[in-house]
């Protein structure tokens, strides 16, 4: 019998050995995934359990890859790739286009008739199929998984063509997966801090569901000054005031919404913190690009330049005229 480190698997798999064996050879595997441990020992079971490695198609998103198990899982046989990242792009516009290229190249590879399981994280590869569902050919039986909060907002409103299992607040992921990830993204801030000579670093967590509460427990243990904010037990209006008084410099956003959508509905104000590697002029064009992606509009915007020193400076503008202004760093 296969032993596996986990104690889901190992049951999962204590059970299905003891039935007849299935025949798996026409299912294939689409999946948005993090490249870590876990995931891999998930994957290295579904393909002993009889889900041929050629038929997974993988790829992983740049806060959540680890270079060491991605080289395990392609050395395993697993088609498991990461995407590059560009810093000046969007991570939304980005993923969307990694996620259209994944689909066609997926799409390639499947042999009709087959059952294909899309393994979502995000929502945006189960957007995708449906989107495409009707133009692709008969004999195909898709059923989908979503692993994320975001994910699931993105698809509520949204005419399913096919089963989605929404497994987002499942206690076993909440309990397990949520600590990881967040160590992880920690670890991430931690480069930050380092690698911009931040020398006291403040920072504000917004959301303090399962993944902003083990942010901030991990940051305030680590010994940083960190403060928490979440819609749900503070008024909107705190929010500007714990930046203000308590001189935040550094903003983890770990809402799992889409904050100007949701924000334009109750005519609420979204603050938009900038890649700390951006000019004011690309940060703009940035900003522009992704307000028209995701068909917002906006009259003007508030910019805080250097806020708590000497020189600070607040514009409230146009974006247009914001163009002809020359915003110091840091800003947001």
């Amino acid at each position: 019998m296969i032993c596996y480190s986990y104690p889901i698997l190992k049951e999962i798999s204590s059970y299905f050995l003891s039935k007849e064996k299935i025949d798996l050879d026409n299912v294939y595997i689409l999946a948005c995934q993090h490249i870590l441990e876990p995931n891999a020992e998930m994957f290295k079971f579904l393909s002993d359990f009889g889900i041929t490695k050629n038929n997974v198609y993988l790829f992983g998103k740049i806060y959540s890859t680890s270079n060491d198990i991605l080289k395990e899982m392609q050395s395993a046989g697993f088609k498991v790739i990461q995407p590059p990242y560009d810093e000046k792009i969007s991570f939304d516009t980005q993923h969307k286009e990694n996620c259209q290229k994944a689909f066609d190249d997926f799409i390639s590879i499947i042999n009709k008739p087959a059952r294909v399981i899309i393994i979502d994280d995000g929502g945006e590869l189960l957007k995708l199929m449906n989107e495409k569902i009707d133009l692709l050919k008969n004999n195909l039986s898709i059923v989908g998984v979503e692993q994320t909060s975001s994910g699931f907002r993105k698809l509520e409103n949204t005419n399913l063509k096919f089963p989605v299992f929404n497994v987002a607040r499942s206690s076993i992921k909440l309990s397990k997966e949520s600590p990881l990830i967040a160590r992880l993204g920690c670890d991430r801030i931690t480069d930050v801090v380092t690698q911009y000579s931040i020398i006291d670093p403040r920072i504000l967590v917004v959301g303090l569901g399962p993944m902003g509460s083990n942010i901030l427990s991990i940051l305030k243990n680590k010994g940083y000054f960190t403060l928490g904010y979440d819609i749900a037990h503070h008024d909107k209006a705190e929010l500007v005031d714990l930046i203000k008084n308590n001189n935040i410099n550094m903003v983890v956003g770990v809402t799992g919404s889409n904050i100007l959508n949701e924000n334009q509905k109750t005519n609420a104000h979204t603050l938009i913190l900038v890649d700390i590697g951006l000019e004011f002029d690309k940060a703009l064009e940035k900003l522009e690009k992704d307000l028209k992606n995701k068909k917002v509009k906006i009259n003007k915007v508030v910019v805080c330049s250097r806020l708590s020193l000497d020189d600070s400076k607040i514009y409230y503008s146009s974006i247009k005229e914001l163009k002809s202004k020359k915003v110091k760093t840091p800003f947001c």
